[in-house]
C-alpha cells in the first residue's frame, strides 16, 4: 500500500516537472530577445545548452519520466567544460524535439546575424555615386530640353492668337498700313502681355548684347547692338523675349523667306530665356515668320543644309516632333 501511495504521489510531481519543462522552453525561446551573446565562447555554450535541452525534451516525450530540472542542474554542474567549448552536439532521437530544434535554429540565426561592414557601405555608396554621375547629366539635359519645348509651343500658340485677334480688328496682315517695323509692332502689342517694350534702340536691355551663334558655333549677329533701327524688341511677362525685323523694302508680304516662296511679311526671333545664355539657334533662340494670316516656322520641305545644321529650323522640328532630338544627331 505504501509503495502504491508513493507511486501515486509521484504523479503530481511528474506533472509539475513537465510544466516546469514547458516553462523553461518558453523562457528559452524568449531569452535571446532580452540578452545577446557577444563572445564566441558564450555563443558556443548557448548552442550546446540548446542542443542538450532539445535532447532532454525528446527523451521526455518518449518516456515521460525525465525530470527536466534535475537534468539541467546536473548538466550545468557536472558537464565537462571542454564538451561545451568544443561545440559537441548531443544526438536527437528520430522525430523528437522538433519545436525546440526550431527554436534553437532561430536563436542561432539571431545570435550570428551581423550588419554591414564599413567597407561594404562605402563600396555601395561608391557604386551609387558612379551611377548617379552617369545618369544625372542626361536626366537634367532631358528636363531642360522639355522645358524649352514647352516654351516654344506656348509662344507659338500665343503669338498666333495675338495675330488672329489683330486680324479680326485690322484685317489680314497684307492689309496693314506700316512703313517700318515700329508701326508693324503697333498692330500686335495690344494683344500681348508685355512686361517691357524696348523698341529699336540699341542696348535696350530686353535681349542679350552678345553675338548669337549657331549650333555649330558660327557667329551670326548681336541683335541688341544694331544701330539701324531695324529690330523691334519686346520682353514678355514669362521672361522670354522676341524681336521683329522687316526684310521687305516695299513693306509688303509678296516675298519669300525661311523656305517659303511667298507670303512672308516679317521675320520674328524668339528667345526662350531673355538675356540668359546660351544664346544659340536651336537651343534657346528660334526663328519664325509672320505670314499673311498666321505665324509659321521654317518650311521643312525646303531647307538649305546650312539652316538645318545651324539650328535655324529648330522651331519646325519642335512643333513637328515635340522634342529636341536634332541636337543629338
Amino acid at each position: 500500500m505504501k509503495e502504491g501511495k508513493q507511486k501515486a504521489a509521484k504523479k503530481p510531481s511528474e506533472g509539475r516537472n513537465n510544466g516546469r519543462q514547458e516553462d523553461r522552453l518558453l523562457s528559452l525561446n524568449t531569452f535571446p530577445k532580452k540578452h545577446t551573446c557577444h563572445c564566441e565562447e558564450c555563443k558556443a555554450r548557448r548552442r550546446n545548452l540548446i542542443k542538450y535541452l532539445c535532447h532532454s525534451e525528446a527523451l521526455a516525450e518518449e518516456s515521460h519520466k525525465i525530470n527536466f530540472n534535475e537534468i539541467t542542474t546536473s548538466h550545468s554542474a557536472n558537464a565537462p567544460r571542454n564538451d561545451m567549448d568544443n561545440n559537441k552536439a548531443h544526438p536527437l532521437p528520430h522525430g523528437g524535439g522538433k519545436n525546440c530544434l526550431a527554436s534553437s535554429l532561430a536563436i542561432r540565426e539571431g545570435a550570428n546575424s551581423k550588419g554591414f561592414t564599413l567597407a561594404e557601405v562605402l563600396i555601395t555608396l561608391g557604386i551609387i555615386g558612379v551611377v548617379a554621375a552617369m545618369t544625372m547629366p542626361v536626366l537634367i539635359n532631358k528636363y531642360q530640353e522639355q522645358v524649352t519645348v514647352n516654351k516654344v509651343k506656348k509662344f507659338y500658340s500665343m503669338i498666333n492668337q495675338a495675330l488672329l485677334m489683330s486680324i479680326k480688328d485690322n484685317g489680314y496682315v497684307d492689309e496693314w498700313q506700316y512703313s517700318n517695323v515700329t508701326e508693324f509692332a503697333d498692330y500686335l502689342k495690344p494683344y500681348l502681355k508685355i512686361i517691357k517694350d524696348c523698341g529699336t534702340e540699341p542696348k535696350s536691355g530686353c535681349i542679350s548684347e552678345d553675338v548669337y551663334k549657331g549650333i555649330k558655333g558660327n557667329d551670326y549677329y548681336a541683335y541688341d547692338l544694331d544701330e539701324n533701327g531695324i529690330y523691334y524688341k519686346i520682353a514678355l511677362a514669362d521672361g522670354s523675349t522676341f524681336w521683329l525685323k522687316n526684310d521687305n523694302a516695299d513693306n509688303t508680304c509678296n516675298h519669300g523667306g525661311g523656305g517659303w516662296t511667298d507670303g512672308v511679311c516679317m521675320g520674328l526671333w524668339y528667345d526662350t530665356n531673355g538675356k540668359q545664355g546660351p544664346n544659340t539657334y536651336g537651343k534657346d533662340l528660334f526663328k519664325f515668320h509672320i505670314m499673311k494670316s498666321s505665324v509659321l516656322p521654317w518650311n521643312l520641305n525646303n531647307i538649305p543644309s546650312w539652316a538645318e545644321q545651324e539650328g535655324w529650323v529648330a522651331a519646325a522640328h519642335i512643333l513637328k516632333d515635340g522634342n529636341m532630338d536634332y541636337l543629338h544627331k
